[in-house]
């Protein structure tokens, strides 16, 4: 090859290096580890037992993470530590890729894979929670790890394995999606609220009504669905005491403080128990529905996963259905 030639590639070889560096610039990696340790336990002392580093050397490469970036990414209250709205973004995409790399290494070690799966509080601690000691038992060789009750940006949906996602009209669209949960809905409370007695639907309204939706949709739908009068019952969900997640508010239901319009896969055995009860004659109605969403490659340990959890939800959903003879 000409020397003319052979100078124009290595200056294209060169340039071509410069510029993948620059698009991939990272961080001092030291240093985000430093700062996911630090973000996770809120606390500069547990991260430094963690990582086996000291106290200060920990400080100093949070410091540096920071002066790199321009950013201010925690707020200091002694050893005790706050992120900023900035700290917030930054701590799930970090941890997320750290939890990455040490599932890749074990499996290239030979370790059993693990799964991170993604799905809201209330499903996991309702629902899910409860039957993955089953699916331990059956799959010995799989480990979950759930990513619940954190809002992450849409952007880090392909750091899970399994994304488990609501729709209230449907799956989401353009994603390959396996249908989990059908959401049946029915308004429960404490036996004691109403003294075991189920009262008309339209007398709902005059009871302290239980909201687990920022915008209602779900009581006014069952509104509609019942036959209630609108206005009241706009002016009831005024009223209402609102919660951001199921959970909260069936718990305060048992409580005995409002009536909840419940999902019946999260309350089987709060009703056997008899610790919830209908509050009205009203048959359960359909709403919205839980579906998973794959990456485009799942993994072995992702499909196994899949075909076991929705094995187990169609049991939950046959045992609905002929409890109340849905079809």
């Amino acid at each position: 090859m000409p020397w003319v030639a052979l100078k124009q590639l290595r200056q294209f070889y060169c340039c071509s290096i410069q510029i993948e560096y620059i698009v991939r610039q990272l961080p001092p990696l030291q240093a985000l580890r430093a700062f996911e340790a630090v973000a996770r336990h809120a606390s500069f002392n547990k991260a430094s037992h963690e990582l086996n580093a000291s106290l200060d050397a920990i400080q100093h490469q949070v410091r540096v993470l920071e002066e790199h970036l321009g950013l201010l990414l925690l707020r200091r209250f002694g050893d005790r530590v706050e992120l900023t709205q900035q700290g917030e973004h930054l701590l799930p995409i970090t941890r997320l890729s750290f939890d990455g790399i040490a599932r890749q290494v074990d499996e290239i070690r030979g370790k059993r894979p693990s799964l991170i799966v993604h799905c809201s509080t209330s499903l996991a601690l309702r629902w899910l929670i409860r039957r993955l000691g089953e699916m331990e038992a059956s799959c010995p060789e799989i480990t979950v790890s759930l990513a619940c009750g954190l809002s992450f940006p849409p952007e880090y949906n392909s750091q899970f394995d399994i994304d488990i996602v609501y729709g209230m009209d449907g799956p989401p669209e353009d994603e390959s999606t396996v249908l989990l949960l059908e959401e049946w809905m029915i308004p429960l409370c404490s036996p004691s609220l109403l003294q075991s007695a189920t009262i008309a639907p339209a007398d709902i309204v005059k009871h302290r009504l239980l909201i687990n939706a920022p915008d209602k949709r779900d009581w006014k739908r069952w509104a509609a669905f019942a036959n209630v009068d609108a206005i009241r019952m706009e002016d009831a969900l005024g009223h209402g005491m609102v919660f951001d997640a199921d959970s909260s508010a069936i718990e305060t239901a048992i409580a005995g403080q409002g009536i909840i319009l419940a999902n019946l896969n999260y309350v089987q055995s709060d009703l056997e128990s008899g610790a919830l009860v209908p509050a009205t004659t009203v048959r359960p109605f359909k709403l919205g529905a839980h579906y998973i969403l794959l990456g485009e490659t799942p993994s072995m340990a992702a499909k196994t996963f899949t075909r076991w959890i929705t094995k187990r939800a169609a049991e939950t959903a046959s045992e609905i259905r002929n409890a109340y003879s849905l079809t």
